[in-house]
Parts: C-alpha cells; sequence; structure tokens
C-alpha cells in the first residue's frame, strides 16, 4: 500500500494532476497505520505480552510427559548428544 501511495503521489506531482494528491495521502496514512499495527503487534509478541485470545501455537499432545534425555515424547529415537 505505501508503494501505491508513493507512486500515485509522484504521478501527481510529475504530471501535474492535483486531484491524485488527494488518494496518495489516503493511502499513505491507511499504509502508516497498518505498518504503527504490525510494528505493535510485533513488539507485543517479542516482549511476551502477547496474551490475548487469537491464533497461536497449539500445545504438545504430551505437554509436562517425562522423557529420556535427548529424546521426543513420540520418538524412539535417541540425540547423538549428550548434555
Amino acid at each position: 500500500m505505501g508503494m501505491t501511495a508513493a507512486a500515485t503521489l509522484s504521478v501527481a506531482t510529475a504530471v501535474d494532476v492535483p486531484w491524485l494528491k488527494t488518494p496518495g495521502e489516503v493511502l499513505q496514512w491507511i499504509a502508516v497505520a497498518a505498518w504503527l499495527t504490525v510494528t505493535a503487534a510485533a513488539l507485543r509478541t517479542y516482549t511476551g505480552h502477547d496474551t490475548g485470545p487469537g491464533p497461536g501455537p497449539s500445545p504438545e499432545p504430551n505437554a509436562g510427559a517425562k522423557t529420556a534425555p535427548g529424546t521426543t515424547p513420540d520418538s524412539d529415537i535417541t540425540s547423538t548428544t549428550q548434555r
């Protein structure tokens, strides 16, 4: 959306079509609002404050199950790295 706004504003100036300036500015502010929304959501996710309902990773089926070191609950393959 930002690129469309930039192109519209550039064409309005280059071709001297003043009525194109208004749609270009509207698109520009919509693009700014979208980026601010995305940035806020990314910061919430990054800082761990994203606790609201919504799509997210589903819990593991055997979450909390005890397994041997280097294995996963649904696997019998042991890691070659010993810790």
